[in-house]
Order: structure tokens, then C-alpha cells, then sequence
């Protein structure tokens, strides 16, 4: 049973590695899948890809939004408190020469 085991290994490496070598020669031949051939294969494994996608780069656009948002208060933050730190400055100088 010990030979039958090692035999039966031998068999299943040796009809692996004919099958990566068989597969990896069609691929060389071939070359890489068409963009067509990418969008039939997402189609028939996710019939909901394209739902999905459309979510997604909602979801996208959104927080580009909200980055561009976010970024545009704190530069006009920024401005208000350079001024704040701006009068103080004057306000300080002044201070001291009245003392």
C-alpha cells in the first residue's frame, strides 16, 4: 500500500506539472486576456457588477467632496487665525509702547 501511495503521488505531480506546462504554453501563445473578455467574465460571475460599480464610484465622488470640503475650511481656518495672530501682534506692540 506504502508503493501503491507513492505511485499514485507520482501520477498526480506528473499530470500537474503536464497541465501548468500545457496551460502556461496556451497563455504564451494567446497572451493576456482582452478588456471585452475581463468585462464578459465579471458579467457572468457578478450579474450585480455593474450596480455595484456604480455604488462604488458614487461612494467615491462623495468623499472627494467632502476631502475637497474639508481642505477648503481649513485653509480659510488658517487665513482667520494668521489675522487673529496678526492683530494681536499689533495689539501687543502697541500695548508696549503705551506702557
Amino acid at each position: 500500500t506504502a508503493g501503491g501511495g507513492q505511485q499514485q503521488q507520482q501520477q498526480t505531480s506528473s499530470s500537474s506539472s503536464i497541465f501548468q506546462s500545457q496551460l502556461t504554453e496556451f497563455y504564451t501563445k494567446r497572451g493576456p486576456p482582452t478588456a471585452t473578455e475581463i468585462q464578459t467574465i465579471l458579467h457572468t460571475r457578478n450579474p450585480e457588477y455593474e450596480s455595484q460599480r456604480v455604488e462604488i464610484t458614487s461612494m467615491y465622488e462623495t468623499l472627494k467632496q467632502f476631502s475637497s470640503e474639508k481642505f477648503d475650511t481649513a485653509n480659510q481656518l488658517k487665513s482667520m487665525v494668521d489675522m487673529a495672530l496678526g492683530r494681536l501682534d499689533r495689539d501687543l506692540i502697541k500695548f508696549e509702547k503705551e506702557l
